[in-house]
């Protein structure tokens, strides 16, 4: 499972001719593979197509990778929120 933040921004780069080039910052825990990001990538381009017309030479998308111990959850760190899950079940 991993717990993952999306947030699309639109940046004006005078070297683009869309002043409103998106931005995406997708920030989940650690441990998805590369096929799984190509994806990630792949989806939140064609929904910005899609939805708001964009091109696809216009997004740029980055993904950041947090390691559990740096992410907290439900009051606690995920990583021990996972094994406290984990030990309960």
């Amino acid at each position: 499972m991993f717990f993952g933040v999306l947030s699309v921004a639109h940046a004006g780069v005078p070297f683009h001719s869309d002043p409103h080039m998106p931005y995406v910052n997708i920030q989940i825990t650690a441990g998805a593979t590369r096929s799984q990001k190509a994806a990630l990538v792949r989806d939140v381009t064609d929904s910005l197509v899609r939805e708001l017309g964009k091109h696809p030479e216009h997004i740029h998308i980055v993904i950041q990778e947090i390691r559990e111990e740096d992410w907290g959850f439900a009051g606690q760190l995920t990583d021990d929120w996972r094994r406290a899950r984990e030990a309960a079940t």
